[in-house]
């Protein structure tokens, strides 16, 4: 009958222990990450959890759930013409590596795709009607390409915190920086075309202990510039011409004692 609706958090979800494996195609998961008052860190919250499973997605729905679409604590989910919508955050990783293709994010209203550390790979995927397409630690190892973005509060790559290993950062989606710290012993390296758009208001954006290395070409330069700027990278804050560029948006790229 009608008395019942579905809703996010109805039923616990499917988890994936160290040492399992899965092959899912074809496949629709709705209303998962049941949640109970007490449970904090034991609660999964989410449609699929994997702590250390070997996983593999294709032409999958991962939607409605409490908080995740996928959440992962450790090993590997490779994942391929799917689909994660209408929840918190679509993807979040912790440890491990994600390898996600040809994919659709939209309507999370926290963010498509969550990293806080381990190995993410983004390749190909679409971004739409989220409030941010990603929060990226500098802590993950994260590669990416050929990926879009239209209609989210923040049309990039949400990067910040202090990088724990030589990075380099290539041109796709723009990246959207707060704060991040390149600390002594280590390098960041910018390819040509990459545009890197500074959050307002923010003292010492983007302190330098290490070793920064800017690889623009006189055809293919690399941009550092406000979050306001949609003279390159486009409209990044998603407010079509509700703000204008001005002095003093952001503040500097610091360089300090290495």
């Amino acid at each position: 009958g009608s008395a019942e609706a579905p809703g996010k958090g109805q039923w616990g979800g499917i988890t994936f222990n160290s040492g399992s494996t899965a092959s899912i195609n074809s496949a629709v998961i709705h209303y998962g990450g049941y949640t109970y008052n007490g449970c904090y860190g034991s609660c999964r919250q989410a449609n699929i959890y994997n702590n250390g499973g070997n996983i593999l997605l294709d032409n999958v729905e991962l939607a409605t759930s409490s908080l995740y679409g996928l959440r992962q604590v450790s090993g590997i989910s490779t994942i391929s013409n799917s689909e994660f919508n209408n929840q918190p955050i679509g993807l979040y990783t912790a440890n491990g590596s994600i390898l996600v293709s040809s994919s659709s994010f939209h309507h999370n209203t926290t963010a498509g795709v969550t990293a806080d550390s381990g190995n993410l790979v983004l390749t190909g995927n679409s971004f739409v009607s989220n409030n941010k397409v990603s929060q990226i630690s500098a802590g993950s190892n994260f590669v990416h390409s050929n990926n879009t973005a239209t209609g989210n509060s923040v049309n990039g790559f949400s990067f910040n915190n202090t990088i724990t290993s030589n990075q380099t950062w290539n041109k796709d989606l723009p990246y959207v920086v707060s704060n991040l710290a390149i600390p002594s012993g280590k390098t960041l390296t910018i390819d040509p075309g990459v545009i890197v758009k500074f959050s307002v208001a923010y003292p010492s954006n983007f302190v330098v202990n290490g070793r920064l290395v800017v690889n623009g070409t006189s055809d293919n330069k690399v941009y550092f510039t406000s979050y306001y700027d949609d003279s390159v990278g486009g409209d990044t804050n998603g407010d079509g011409a509700g703000q204008v560029t001005g002095p003093g948006q952001w503040s500097n790229l610091d360089f300090e004692t290495g």
